[in-house]
């Protein structure tokens, strides 16, 4: 059952509340995929994923790294490239975007609005983020991930959407 079909079920009945961000909706009858037993938050504007040996930005790119509030960054796809491999966030230099799996493997099926474990990644919009994976049957694009259901979608390269950063947490 995807993030979407189990609005048709009628057992909503879990609501996450952040100030400033849309009501996160979550089917608390459906096991997490990402519970907060898998994460590690580092406290200093990261998160490791204890199942995938990855370390991810809290935040979306543009957010103040401590609070997780300002605004968010639209940025076209070569863009999201560059900034990922400029940041220096917790003192790493090896920051990228996700691959089209690696983002997957963020996505809370139990909610939508964002489709996201909202505890460890407050305020991630609801909307598309960049990955790093070009579309290989037309150049001009590449894949994002919509996190209002998790859906994966092949854009425009030119197109603008947010940024999250991950990198191996070794």
């Amino acid at each position: 059952m995807n993030a979407l079909q189990w609005l048709k079920v009628g057992s909503m009945v879990g609501l996450l509340m952040l100030p400033g961000v849309a009501v996160a909706q979550c089917n608390v009858s459906i096991d997490k995929i990402t519970p907060n037993s898998e994460f590690t938050d580092n406290g200093d504007g990261t998160v490791s994923h204890n199942k995938t040996a990855l370390m991810w930005s809290k935040c979306s790119v543009g957010f103040d790294v401590s609070t997780c509030t300002g605004t968010a960054t639209l940025v076209n796809w070569r863009q999201a490239l560059g900034q990922a491999e400029a940041s220096a966030l917790a003192g790493h230099s090896d920051w990228r975007l996700p691959s089209v799996k690696e983002f997957a493997s963020l996505v809370e099926l139990s909610c939508v609005n964002p489709a996201i474990n909202s505890v460890l990644f407050p305020s991630t919009q609801s909307e598309k983020y960049w990955t790093s994976s070009a579309n290989t049957s037309s150049q001009s694009n590449a894949w994002s991930t919509l996190f209002s259901d998790g859906g994966q979608y092949s854009e425009a390269k030119s197109s603008e959407f947010y940024i999250r950063l991950v990198r191996d947490d070794s």
